[in-house]
């Protein structure tokens, strides 16, 4: 999976929902570093239900769900997108996805994140279409390597 493209195409589908990261006051000002960790957990928070993150290694595994929780809770999610080696561990996770993502696991990935945008302040409308927008970046990229390696 070409772990680079899809989260271009993650940033592009996250578009103004990472406003829910900052008050309204300062929502003009998103750094980019923000969004590709928006774009980033829900990515991460899609594949979760089906990938386990331990087998990346202890560093990559503690930087990924890291990520995750900062962007929960909202804590600390511009300083942890900045921490050197996150953006090499999420990588590592995207290229690590299993090739075939079957409908099950596309579903399950889909309630995971809908559930997730809504925990952090997302509208349900918006959490939906947000996930299977996720959900259509990741499959389709997942089969596309599959594809390649046979």
């Amino acid at each position: 999976m070409d772990a680079e493209e899809l989260l271009t195409q993650a940033k592009r589908a996250v578009g103004q929902n990472a406003y829910v990261m900052y008050p309204p006051t300062k929502r003009p000002l998103i750094p980019e570093a923000v969004v590709w960790g928006f774009a980033s957990a829900c990515l991460l928070e899609f594949v979760k239900p089906f990938f386990d993150f331990k087998g990346l290694g202890e560093v990559a595994n503690k930087h990924v769900t890291g990520l995750l929780q900062a962007w929960r809770d909202k804590a600390s999610f511009e300083e942890h997108c900045r921490t050197e080696g996150v953006d090499a561990a999420v990588l590592a996770a995207l290229e690590a996805v299993p090739n075939n993502v079957t409908s099950d696991q596309s579903k399950k990935g889909v309630e995971n994140l809908t559930s997730a945008l809504k925990q952090i302040g997302v509208n349900e409308q918006d959490a939906a279409v947000l996930a299977d927008k996720i959900k259509n970046a990741v499959a389709p990229a997942a089969n596309t390597a599959a594809a390649k390696k046979s």
